[in-house]
């Protein structure tokens, strides 16, 4: 792994304040969208490195391709723990609610962004109605890098139709989310679409899931902290390494899920 990503890695893990990140027990909403915020400066990292990757002499020549998906995982993860939480929080309300207060937002936002762009791109570049189309469904769409937008449009419908159907019960619910997200994936490979676009896939659920049984894991993460801190590292190390060696995806997705872990159970340590 390239020496430029390692300390940029060792620093988000050694910058972790936990003491004002917790609230009974949990995330403050301010962690998790801190949170975020790591995963926009992973993103940006990984793009910035598109650009100038194979130019030789510049800082962000190395590979930083793997930014670009840890910053994904962390976004995933928290995605899925923040809205979670919020349900535990508010109860049924929100899930009434969650469609037009917080799905719709994403989906009108992003209408908007297609509104702009399209004319744009129409007049500079010939893009026709039917290639934006076909460009919303094949992995690649005219709004330059929005996979990203789409995906978790699919993933907070996936929850809300999970969570409709199960009422809430651990089982039913989690059968949902595993096997839509499994179906995800099915199609985007299916159609010979990027990697990128099921790199991180299932820590979206994962974070639901640790949100759901956190009161349950906060005693073991609180009395052991140290060697769960140092075996979630370890366990990154190995899987990031193996992902490196032989670019396997169930390499990098266990890669992920440590890395999230190592952040959040950082975020919960005291």
């Amino acid at each position: 792994m390239d020496l430029i990503l390692l300390p940029f890695i060792g620093f988000l893990f050694a910058s972790i304040r936990p003491s004002q990140n917790l609230e009974e027990g949990h995330l403050r909403k301010s962690a998790t969208n801190n949170l975020k915020g790591i995963s926009i400066i992973f993103i940006i990292l990984h793009h910035i490195n598109q650009e100038l990757n194979g130019v030789s002499g510049t800082f962000f020549a190395s590979r930083l391709t793997m930014a670009g998906r840890l910053g994904v995982a962390i976004f995933f993860f928290v995605s899925g723990y923040g809205i979670m939480r919020q349900h535990q929080i508010k109860g049924p309300s929100y899930l009434k609610n969650f469609l037009p207060h917080r799905l719709l937002p994403i989906i009108l936002l992003y209408l908007l962004a297609m509104l702009l762009i399209f004319p744009i791109k129409h007049q500079l570049m010939g893009l026709t109605f039917s290639q934006a189309a076909i460009s919303m469904t094949n992995g690649a769409p005219f709004v330059n890098d929005s996979w990203f937008v789409l995906a978790i449009i699919f993933f907070y419908f996936a929850f809300w139709l999970g969570m409709q159907i199960s009422r809430g019960h651990s089982l039913p619910l989690f059968a949902i989310l595993f096997l839509l997200t499994g179906l995800y994936t099915v199609y985007i490979w299916d159609k010979g679409m990027g990697e990128w676009l099921v790199n991180a896939a299932f820590v979206f659920p994962t974070g639901v899931l640790f949100a759901f049984y956190e009161d349950r894991f906060m005693p073991l993460i609180r009395r052991f902290y140290l060697p769960i801190m140092l075996g979630t590292l370890t366990a990154f190390a190995l899987f990031f390494t193996l992902d490196e060696m032989h670019n396997q995806l169930r390499f990098r997705f266990f890669s992920e899920i440590f890395f999230c872990f190592g952040r959040h159970d950082g975020q919960l340590s005291r």
